[in-house]
């Protein structure tokens, strides 16, 4: 089968597990060898809450005829293995279900955690102890409210572990492996994406879930989005928290799902909060945006490109358009490619200045920024903050930053005259 740039061999378990797939074959609705007697005493209740939450008819059914309904027990009174997972402890408590991993810091001895709950209880557990250890941000809005943002986005974080469960391969006896830093949250299920789907089209490609009558079960209990939602969620939450998106790592014998936590993007994070229409809730417009911080120009065959669906072309230029009107007010087409059938579209100067620090390609160097600086001082004689903002497309705080900086190093000295405000003038400074 091929992974990446090469074929490999696959081992016997990896070639039972796609010849399965192919015929159809569901594991978990397979007979185990456990009974409803083996059932940890709080999991049906916590199954029947769950139903309860959703408002689900389900939730009134029998202790008898509940997990009957739900694929969990077979007519003849045995567990099947989405019951066995959903209902049962891992017989081998050593191993668990789960192994959680955490580390202050890269490279440090890490606190360790072996988990054996049902399913719903482990999603639970393991949503805790990574939440616990979050690392979070304030984001101040225009109108005063104030948000604290996390690095690893709670909603992305329990669809990334609800995924990782309920799409593993159980029959690998391999626990899904949680690796947390201040830095990364990295999620390891055994097993491969199931047959057709792969990390360049996991956002667009149907599939049949590996384990049927488990996935079923868990969509009752909204522990998980339907097929193909989850992994957008994923997108869509990270990205409004200012981050990245996550890298999937597809081998032989597991999926990878890696979530990297940098210094959030607050002002890109504004930026969407303030979205008009519900603009916010579309992929292809967190996409454009997010793609903006990185590189100058995007057009639409490109988002389409990002966007895993070389088909949306259309979709994805109206989506250019939308952002681009002046009731939107966040792009516009370059000049030169402006009467092209698909234009490269660029973020607008003012939206350059509120973004700030959160685009890549204006971070000032400090090597342009005093050339710049002292072209200026031989053409004009001065300088003011006004005059850095239009020079680097920056807001009026990231100027006064530099200002501060230029100061210290020489490059300028406050003239004589106002103290504060804009009217606030420099010269060379004794470096020049």
């Amino acid at each position: 089968r091929r992974f990446r740039d090469e074929c490999e061999n696959l081992d016997p378990q990896a070639i039972a597990a796609l010849v399965a797939a192919r015929q159809g074959a569901d594991w978990s609705s397979e007979t185990s060898s456990r009974t409803l007697t083996d059932a940890k005493p709080t999991a049906l209740l916590t199954i029947r809450e769950l139903l309860t939450r959703q408002s689900s008819s389900l939730a009134r059914l029998s202790d008898t005829r509940l997990p009957k309904q739900l694929g969990l027990v077979t007519g003849d009174g045995l567990l099947t293995h989405a019951g066995e997972l959903m209902l049962c402890s891992h017989e081998d408590s050593v191993i668990g279900r789960a192994l959680y991993l955490y580390r202050r810091a890269a490279g440090s001895e890490p606190i360790v955690e072996r988990l054996d709950h049902p399913l719903p209880e482990l999603l639970d557990r393991l949503d805790d102890l990574i939440w616990a250890r979050r690392e979070t941000a304030p984001v101040n809005y225009p109108d005063g409210t104030q948000v604290s943002i996390a690095g690893f986005p709670k909603i992305a974080v329990r669809e990334a572990l609800a995924n990782a469960l309920l799409h593993a391969d159980w029959r690998y006896e391999h626990p899904v492996r949680i690796e947390q830093s201040p830095e990364s949250l990295v999620i390891t299920s055994p097993g491969p994406l199931v047959d057709g789907v792969r990390p360049d089209n996991v956002l667009t490609i149907g599939s049949t879930p590996r384990n049927g009558t488990l996935f079923n079960a868990a969509t009752h209990m909204r522990l998980s989005e339907r097929a193909g939602q989850g992994i957008d969620r994923i997108y869509r939450e990270l990205i409004r928290a200012g981050q990245d998106t996550p890298v999937i790592e597809n081998t032989p014998n597991s999926v990878t799902v890696r979530m990297s936590c940098r210094t959030p993007r607050t002002e890109l994070v504004m930026m969407i909060g303030t979205l008009p229409d519900r603009l916010d809730e579309s992929l292809h417009v967190l996409l454009a945006l997010l793609t903006l911080t990185e590189r100058r120009t995007i057009s639409a065959d490109q988002l389409a490109s990002i966007s895993q669906d070389e088909r949306a072309t259309a979709e994805c230029e109206r989506v250019l358009i939308r952002l681009a009107e002046d009731a939107t007010g966040i792009l516009e087409p370059t000049a030169e490619s402006a009467a092209h059938r698909l234009p490269r579209y660029r973020f607008r100067a003012e939206c350059l200045q509120r973004l700030g620090r959160a685009v890549a390609y204006h971070r000032a160097d400090p090597i342009d920024l005093d050339l710049k600086v002292r072209r200026h001082l031989a053409d004009w004689g001065e300088i003011n903050n006004r005059t850095l903002q239009n020079l680097f497309d920056v807001d009026i705080e990231r100027a006064r930053v530099m200002l501060n900086d230029l100061r210290k190093r020489g490059i300028v000295m406050k003239l004589p005259g106002p103290e504060r405000g804009r009217s606030v003038k420099y010269g060379p400074g004794e470096a020049l």
